[in-house]
């Protein structure tokens, strides 16, 4: 019985080598390109960064301790920072101070005739503007909390007390613990369907009871 023998030619085995540093070759200029534009783009050590930042506000001890106080004043800090250079952000809340939860609780606490502010679903279109200062009960307006923030403009304090009012109202004060439930709750049975599941409780968790 004869043997039979593949022959293979040079070339092919050459050519396949050839194809594979070119594959390598492409590889390795598209992660150098992709890393020199999230250079430009950002900081390289953003996550450290972050990390950083949330241990100086004790964010993260807050969040294991189910401290809600600290998590706002880190949301509110970092809304801030919408429309506008972080730069300017930053010198304007230097300048003039922060939305922060003990302040609007103190102010919620002292009694308020706003009906607006009786929960977070009476809130809705409140229209506070800063420049003009209105509102859309202006009859209360003088006696009202929700400009005594100096923030940069009026829908920054709007903010500031729906999300105060949401934690309160919608949260039973515990923002952290409400996160935990929502995400148990979407996830309770896995299966395929786990994602639209998760669409239906974000859009139903701020509607009333």
């Amino acid at each position: 019985m004869l043997a039979t023998t593949t022959l293979r030619h040079p070339q092919s085995s050459q050519r396949r080598t050839k194809i594979r540093k070119e594959e390598g070759s492409a590889i390795n200029h598209a992660v150098r390109l992709i890393y020199a534009i999230c250079g430009l783009a950002g900081s390289p050590t953003l996550i450290e960064e972050i990390r950083a930042e949330l241990r100086a506000d004790k964010v993260r001890a807050a969040i294991r301790n189910r401290d809600t106080g600290p998590v706002f004043d880190w949301l509110m800090s970092a809304l801030s920072y919408q429309g506008i250079s972080d730069q300017d952000a930053d010198e304007y809340m230097e300048k003039h101070g922060r939305a922060r939860s003990r302040q609007i609780k103190h102010g919620l606490d002292r009694g308020v005739s706003c009906p607006k502010l009786k929960s977070y679903w009476h809130f809705h279109d409140c229209r506070y503007d800063k420049i003009s200062c209105t509102c859309a009960e202006p009859d209360h307006i003088g006696r009202c909390p929700v400009p005594k923030h100096d923030l940069r403009n009026g829908r920054l304090n709007q903010t500031a007390y729906s999300l105060f009012l949401f934690i309160r109202d919608v949260a039973d004060g515990d923002l952290v613990g409400w996160i935990d439930r929502q995400l148990h709750e979407a996830n309770d049975p896995p299966g395929a369907d786990r994602l639209a599941r998760m669409r239906a409780v974000g859009q139903n968790a701020s509607k009333p009871d």
